[in-house]
């Protein structure tokens, strides 16, 4: 059976519509829109022409659900949405206008599905994880396929640039800025801190788009699914495009829905990678959408 699961984020709106057949899923159906819903967030309410962006956009990929003939439509909103003041009304007119169901998410959730969404992916039973994207970020310390620890933290490459970032990309002191605010919002998960991980998986828009970035540029013939970056290759990343004419234009020609929050994510990436001990992020494609299946629809079938 086909299932339509969207995600509504603080960067992107995406949908995804599974083939669900006992515990195998496969991806038939995509459709995504960079609604940049985290601009139309003011004084913690949501604006009417973020609700109307919303609406718009959940009406369209409700069409492509119609035509993809699904079963059912799960939506659900993460960072987004989960502190706006004005959500119940929001739900409300969502719902009267699109005849969907959109759910809020906690920060806790999050990175359980996440988690769940990497083991399904890896083949390792122990490590660290993250989940970057616009609006927060999940950290997790698992071993022996069980979840140890794990934290929300608002520090979302929409966050960091609205907070830190004057112009389209940040200065040299705005980097450090951002670097610094990273490491003090980290400086309580000890859990997290030099555990001699050498490579911690990377799950989110951040750290595929970084990925995006370097597979185009260096011209590598690989896929995202387990692509290793490396510390210095994000450094090299960060320089390239804050420092020289041809990074910037680059990014703009590559990923140029990314050009403000690129580069504040793969330095909140870089601090990560710091206060663990780690020195390179493996890229994972699954994430907190297919966690939301394996628990939502695959266990109660």
């Amino acid at each position: 059976m086909k299932h339509a699961v969207i995600d509504v984020g603080s960067n992107t709106i995406r949908m995804v519509i599974y083939n669900v057949d006992g515990e195998n899923l496969e991806e038939v159906a995509h459709e995504r829109d960079f609604a940049g819903l985290i601009t139309y967030v003011t004084d913690e309410k949501l604006s009417d022409e973020g609700k109307k962006r919303i609406i718009s956009t959940l009406n369209k990929m409700a069409e492509v659900c119609r035509q993809e003939e699904c079963e059912n439509i799960c939506c659900f909103a993460t960072a987004s949405l989960r502190n706006v003041k004005n959500i119940d009304g929001v739900l409300e007119e969502i719902l009267n206008k699109t005849g969907i169901k959109m759910s809020i998410i906690s920060g806790e959730d999050e990175a359980r599905y996440d988690f769940m969404g990497l083991l399904c992916e890896i083949d390792e039973t122990s490590g660290i994880g993250f989940d970057l994207g616009g609006g927060s970020c999940q950290l997790f310390k698992f071993s022996k396929s069980k979840l140890d620890f794990f934290k929300s933290l608002k520090i979302g490459g929409q966050v960091i640039y609205k907070k830190f970032v004057s112009g389209d990309i940040p200065t040299k002191e705005e980097m450090h800025k951002i670097y610094d605010y990273i490491i003090s919002e980290l400086s309580s998960l000890s859990e997290l801190k030099d555990n001699n991980n050498q490579v911690i998986y990377a799950m989110g828009g951040a750290a595929r788009n970084a990925a995006k970035y370097e597979l185009i540029t260096k011209d590598i013939t690989s896929s995202l699914k387990g692509f290793i970056l490396s510390k210095e290759r994000l450094v090299d990343i960060c320089y390239k495009v804050t420092q020289t004419e041809d990074g910037k234009q680059s990014l703009i020609e590559i990923i140029p829905d990314r050009l403000t929050t690129l580069i504040p994510g793969i330095i909140t990436i870089i601090a990560i990678l710091d206060f663990t001990g780690a020195d390179k992020i493996k890229i994972v494609t699954n994430g907190v959408r297919e966690g939301f299946v394996y628990e939502n629809i695959i266990s109660k079938n």
